[in-house]
């Protein structure tokens, strides 16, 4: 099926509450989003190129939604605004994501060479990188640019704590291949 006419999934059953990946779904809030599809999917198309995850970001967004009318008693006046602006932030977010995941990729091309003077260290340094499954080489690529793993958890959508112990398993191999 073409990206650009990706449709949304009808709802199982539309009179209860089921729940899928991101939480339970309200089904008037899924209602809500299947008539605000058209216009999110031509808006992430837009932002980010691609209807797929415009579409897990509205069903994110619905299920954001859903835990908010379900938790708290105060109504929400106008359904498909707010589904809109949580929607919307949440593209804005990945777009922001995906932006600063490129600018790392591309800084980090020049790192190993910055980093040593041996020529044997950076041939070594780039035989490491690619043996690296691709989610590992990026947290070191994040890290090696300065970034923290609370602000690599929110890119890569792993948490902090795995993000390090990962980190630092990997450092122990690569500081034996560079120090037998």
């Amino acid at each position: 099926m073409d990206d650009a006419h990706l449709s949304w999934p009808e709802l199982p059953d539309s009179n209860e509450n089921y729940t899928d990946e991101f939480g339970v779904i309200a089904p008037e809030v899924y209602r809500a989003a299947g008539e605000l599809w058209p216009r999110a999917n031509r808006f992430s198309l837009d932002q980010l190129g691609d209807s797929a995850n415009g579409q897990r970001l509205l069903f994110r967004a619905v299920a954001q939604v859903s835990r908010h009318i379900l938790n708290n008693s105060e109504p929400v006046l106008d359904l498909k605004a707010y589904l809109w602006r949580s929607f919307e932030r949440l593209v804005f977010e990945e777009r922001r994501r995906v932006q600063r995941q490129h600018s790392a990729d591309d800084e980090f091309d020049t790192l190993p060479n910055a980093q040593s003077d041996k020529v044997d260290d950076r041939i070594l340094w780039n035989e490491i990188l690619q043996q690296m499954e691709p989610q590992t080489r990026q947290l070191f690529r994040l890290r090696a640019l300065g970034y923290k793993y609370e602000e690599i958890s929110m890119m890569l959508g792993k948490s902090a704590n795995v993000l390090r112990s990962q980190f630092d398993k990997t450092a122990k191999k690569i500081k034996k291949k560079f120090n037998p």
